[in-house]
């Protein structure tokens, strides 16, 4: 199987054959990823709403509250919030 590269918006995806894998990385994360618009009030709400909604469904269905379960909002947290706080920093 020959070298595969995907490109879609600023990320590349190399797939090689096994037999001559270059250790250095199978998956490149160009630096220009951004978002070409800041996100609109109304989708930052919406998206904290959702996240909030998913934290009330976890909480409440786990039998007790451990590290995994702790690790896993600190993670889903970072994942929403890292965009909303780079897109509230590009409107200002």
């Amino acid at each position: 199987m020959h070298s595969v590269k995907v490109h879609r918006k600023g990320v590349v995806i190399s797939i090689v054959n096994r037999k001559s894998v270059n250790r250095k990385s199978l998956f490149t994360l160009n630096k220009t990823c951004s978002m070409k618009k800041p996100l609109s009030t109304s989708q930052i709400v919406c998206l904290s709403l959702l996240w909030l909604a998913l934290c009330y469904i976890v909480l409440v269905s786990v039998e007790r509250i451990d590290g995994p379960v702790i690790v896993t909002l600190i993670m889903s947290a970072l994942f929403v919030f890292l965009p909303v706080y780079k897109s509230l920093r590009k409107k200002k």
